[in-house]
């Protein structure tokens, strides 16, 4: 941490008094890639690329930007597009951007906009006419792009700020493409200011985008919120934290190698890591650990009692969260309908439940803090080759990265086992 922001910071003295710049007994208090961003000159306008672990405050670096931009008296109808890569991190955002940016009368709600799937909604739920013209907008890269192809490509984009979050996207299999046409696009009409972010992105990969782009690579190796890892094996466990990463502690064996097992250790007793996560590769797996739980701490049968009013429409995803929530556990996967998400999401920045059980769906930047991660599998079955396969090193430490949180868990904890014979280490 920093306790000062650096000289020549450039970022207006209503930014510097905001609840941007965390403020301890008074003073600035920011992150390591924080004031590394500010020293690059991204509160000078820089465009930058972003690297760093996650729990680091990298999204503060692109809202310090976006901050900075629309207040900035040189730039003549200024808006910003914050761009995401998953449909449930875009509604956190927007969320969290009403509150940071409509409290201090910088925008009002009409100004910020979502744009993900089929809804385009404003602050106060209404659908403008033009989201292209919104002040503030919040979307995926794909939805963003559909927007650009149907209303046509804007001849001048040098009033824009960009904030292209996870933006390692680019160099996805499926993805990728989408997100790079997008940037091409942007970059060929001209940006005011562009800032990437990302927790996984290899070394030669950002150094490449970053000279395309035209920005400044700032990067920060060390975790602000440190992590242990726990690599369980039939003969030893080996330990590693983050802190001292090349250190290796190896330990008995432990008797626990399955998930529940490894639950039920971890989620009671006296020395919980509670609230637990829960990572699965396939959404049936998702499902059936969570019936197993809900026999583990006696759900009854039959059915809920009642079912919430947040459920609209009642379905069978429905039915069990309505009877698995009040047992301070839940579920999430992509499949659930807008307000089952909503309903476990809401739980969770509630802190209400204690265990979910997840596909990667909440590995993908959602503001989410569990002290214990346990992988289901980490590794997925591959169709073109028929074979299981270890996940990318960078999924691997993107769903990790879920355990701690800066501001809100001192510490996090991963924990898997190596029930096959590949060598996943922690590092």
């Amino acid at each position: 941490m920093q306790f000062a922001l650096p000289e020549n910071h450039g970022l207006p003295e209503p930014v510097v008094q905001s609840q941007l710049i965390h403020s301890t007994d008074g003073a600035p208090s920011i992150t390591n890639i924080q004031h590394a961003a500010l020293e690059a000159g991204v509160g000078r306008g820089v465009n930058i690329v972003a690297i760093a672990p996650t729990s680091s405050g990298k999204t503060e670096i692109g809202l310090l930007a976006a901050s900075r931009w629309l207040l900035s008296p040189q730039v003549s109808r200024p808006k910003v597009v914050y761009l995401t890569s998953h449909r449930a991190l875009a509604r956190q955002k927007h969320g969290e951007f009403i509150d940071l940016f409509v409290d201090p009368g910088w925008q009002s709600r009409q100004d910020i906009v979502l744009a993900i799937g089929d809804l385009i909604t404003d602050g106060d739920g209404v659908a403008p006419n033009d989201p292209l013209d919104a002040t503030f907008l919040i979307a995926t890269y794909e939805k963003f792009l559909g927007l650009l192809s149907t209303s046509g490509l804007r001849e001048d984009m040098t009033h824009y700020c960009f904030v292209c979050d996870e933006i390692q996207l680019i160099n996805d299999q499926s993805r990728g493409a989408s997100v790079e046409i997008l940037l091409a696009l942007v970059k060929q009409a001209g940006f005011g200011h562009l800032v990437g972010l990302s927790a996984v992105m290899a070394t030669d990969d950002s150094v490449a985008l970053t000279e395309w782009l035209g920005a400044k690579l700032v990067s920060e190796p060390t975790r602000e919120v440190p992590i242990t890892y726990e690599l369980r094996t039939p003969r030893s466990t080996y330990v590693v934290n983050t802190e001292t990463p090349t250190t290796v502690d190896e330990r008995p064996p432990s008797t626990h190698h399955d998930t529940l097992s490894i639950l039920r250790e971890t989620a009671t007793g006296l020395h919980h890591g509670r609230p637990v996560a829960v990572f699965c590769m396939r959404r049936r797996d998702v499902f059936d650990l969570a019936k197993a739980w809900a026999r583990e701490v006696g759900v009854p049968e039959g059915g809920p009692e009642e079912i919430p009013p947040e459920f609209i429409e009642i379905t069978s995803s429905a039915e069990d969260l309505a009877c698995y929530v009040p047992y301070d556990f839940g579920f999430h996967t992509a499949d659930l309908i807008d307000e089952e998400r909503a309903y476990v999401e809401q739980r969770l920045d509630d802190g209400a439940l204690s265990v979910v059980f997840s596909t990667t769906t909440l590995a993908m930047g959602l503001n989410y803090s569990f002290r214990t991660v346990i992988f289901d599998r980490w590794w997925r079955y591959q169709f073109a080759r028929r074979q299981d396969e270890p996940i990318p090193r960078s999924e691997f430490h993107n769903i990790a990265g879920r355990a701690g949180r800066l501001g809100r868990a001192e510490e996090g904890k991963v924990i898997y086992s190596a029930t096959q014979n590949w060598q996943l280490g922690p590092a």
